[in-house]
């Protein structure tokens, strides 16, 4: 595992796979089928052992452009639990298109799903790791936000239905 912050852990920062693991393996390229595109799936986490979200950041990178990346094509937030997902960012791609793609590719691949549920499962662990192997780690319950307030690890939700619940 590479070094990770405890901070941004604790902020809920959303990490990528890749960026913990440095392991691309096991990686689904989806099929686009509008054409011959293939997307380069970039998957990404709240490390926070607290946090009892369930989502996972799903950026779609055109496979050519993986290289060079600089900016995902589209990115959506997608729910583990309830398998709903909701489109955060989209770069030139139809948003027809990135309902196909997500519809196809992640909601109905049941293999796709668990794969981003055992990461999703490793990221929690190595966050609980990384949290607990912090010497300086103290009691953080008065930093705990107000419950009406966005919740800390991303989702757009509020904390009292994320988080806080």
């Amino acid at each position: 595992m590479r070094t990770v912050n405890s901070d941004a852990i604790l902020q809920g920062e959303a990490l990528s796979f890749i960026e913990v693991f440095g392991d691309t393996q096991g990686l689904a390229i989806a099929d686009n089928q509008y054409s011959a595109v293939k997307y380069y799936v970039v998957d990404m986490y709240c490390m926070n052992p607290g946090c009892k979200c369930d989502d996972v950041y799903i950026q779609f990178i055109k496979n050519e452009e993986r290289v060079n990346y600089v900016r995902a094509d589209f990115t959506v937030l997608f729910s583990l639990r309830t398998k709903k997902y909701e489109i955060k960012e989209i770069a030139g791609v139809a948003e027809q298109e990135v309902n196909d793609v997500v519809m196809k590719e992640v909601r109905k691949d049941n293999e796709m799903v668990k794969l981003l549920k055992q990461r999703y499962k490793k990221m929690k662990e190595a966050g609980r790791y990384v949290v607990q192997g912090d010497n300086n780690m103290v009691d953080r319950e008065e930093d705990k936000p107000n419950r009406n307030v966005p919740c800390i690890c991303g989702s757009g939700k509020k904390y009292k239905k994320c988080c806080g619940a």
